[in-house]
């Protein structure tokens, strides 16, 4: 069972994904939900960020400053 219309498709992204995260050390956070990001208590996620995105996450994000 799959949520996906196009299986195929969807199965070829997640092997691109997985072949980022083989070769190229990326990390993958898939989320639909930005708020973990406004919130910024989660310290696993937040660690992730590079400088930029860390003071984008407290100081415009939760001002909607940022799309």
């Amino acid at each position: 069972m799959s949520l996906h219309t196009d299986l195929a498709s969807a199965k070829d992204t997640i092997a691109k994904i997985g072949l980022l995260e083989s070769h190229f050390g990326v990390h993958t956070a898939l989320a639909h939900d930005a708020t973990w990001l406004k919130k910024g208590t989660d310290q696993v996620l937040m660690s992730l960020l590079d400088d930029e995105m860390r003071v984008a996450a407290k100081e415009k994000i939760p001002y909607d400053q940022i799309p």
